[in-house]
């Protein structure tokens, strides 16, 4: 059986997250293990405003430590919406040593929507998701994403053009 790693917030309320990702890949015969980087009353949608936001980065360093030391790897790790640079940043230390010979990383940024940043987020977080993009086997970014990590103007970008969509796909970067 196949370990995948999950690494991304937990939302207390609402159809995202952890709490969507982990029913999936566990349904799908694979064994889910979690590593949250943080801890929301509700996500980060205009529809939510005011939510709490407990940073987990303390505990993410202890756990990863601790599965270092004890020789636990993954098939593949899969991350999803990490909160700061500072999670960006430890993952791109360790998850190297979290995944198995051949393992695979599945990137989502999960950082804006509608061509505007999520609360929070700003071109920094950006270029941080960008790095962990470069590591990445696949990529799930979403068009608002894409865009902003690529520096196009998301509002001239037509989905339902081939050349606009293959620029996206292939910038050349």
């Amino acid at each position: 059986m196949k370990d995948v790693l999950i690494i991304q917030d937990v939302s207390s309320f609402g159809k995202c997250s952890t709490t969507v990702a982990l029913p999936i890949i566990s349904a799908s015969g694979v064994t889910g293990s979690i590593l949250p980087t943080s801890l929301l009353s509700t996500h980060t949608g205009p529809e939510f405003p005011g939510f709490t936001f407990l940073d987990l980065f303390e505990n993410m360093k202890a756990t990863l430590n601790h599965w270092v030391d004890l020789g636990i790897q993954f098939d593949a790790v899969y991350t999803g919406y990490l909160g700061m640079i500072e999670h960006v940043d430890l993952l791109l230390e360790y998850i190297p040593k979290l995944l198995k010979e051949n393992g695979e990383i599945f990137i989502d940024p999960a950082f804006a929507d509608n061509g505007e940043y999520y609360h929070g987020f700003d071109e920094e977080y950006g270029k941080a998701q960008l790095r962990l993009v470069e590591i990445a086997d696949y990529v799930f970014p979403n068009l608002s994403e894409a865009s902003l990590m690529l520096g196009l103007d998301y509002k001239s970008i037509d989905p339902n053009n081939t050349k606009d969509v293959n620029d996206v796909l292939d910038p050349g970067v």
